[in-house]
């Protein structure tokens, strides 16, 4: 079988990971691209990664998608979109590279930019940088705006799921039913 994968992305605090973590289904296997870059760093968390330098970033980056697109089967990658440092934006994946992946779609976990802050602050076991609500606002707009690119330079479907403050098991819910959507 074919590598065939899905991208699940979302700003820093909307609860990707969360959502993914209540998702099963059989055959599926999901990664976390940063547990596959860190192989390439002696940094220990995934969020210390943005403090590379923008061209370690990429080719540490690069490296981890090039093993990834030599497995076999259907992958759910959970990952970003764009990786904010201060004010600059850096594309969490080129297209080029998500041609050697067999990109089925992009489905994007979305939160309201306050919930999103109150996420961070209570969650302590991750480094994030905090931001107020226009900051956020405006990475979720760049998401957004990456997202399109791609879809459209891919010519694949992408999909919003909010994962609004008490519906965690909703939105792991939708994202469990486009999944299986995007593999039939």
């Amino acid at each position: 079988m074919a590598l065939k994968t899905i991208v699940v992305a979302g700003t820093p605090g909307a609860g990707k990971s969360t959502v993914l973590s209540k998702v099963s289904i059989p055959k599926v296997k999901i990664v976390n691209l940063g547990d596959l870059m860190l192989k390439y760093t002696k940094l220990s968390d995934r969020d210390s990664l943005r403090s590379l330098p923008i061209k370690e970033q990429i080719k540490t980056r690069y490296k981890a998608i090039n093993d990834l697109s030599k497995k076999s089967g259907i992958f759910v990658v959970d990952t970003h979109l764009t990786v904010k440092k201060n004010a600059q934006y850096l594309p969490g994946f080129s297209t080029n590279e998500l041609k050697k992946l067999g990109l089925l779609g992009i489905i994007y976990i979305d939160a309201k930019s306050e919930d999103i802050i109150r996420r961070r602050q209570k969650d302590k076991t991750r480094k994030r940088e905090q931001e107020s609500e226009d900051e956020i606002s405006m990475q979720r707009l760049a998401n957004l705006s990456i997202m399109a690119a791609i879809s459209t330079e891919l010519n694949v479907p992408f999909f919003i799921v909010s994962n609004n403050e008490g519906e965690l098991e909703k939105a792991a819910e939708e994202a469990s039913h486009i999944i299986k959507e995007l593999i039939l």
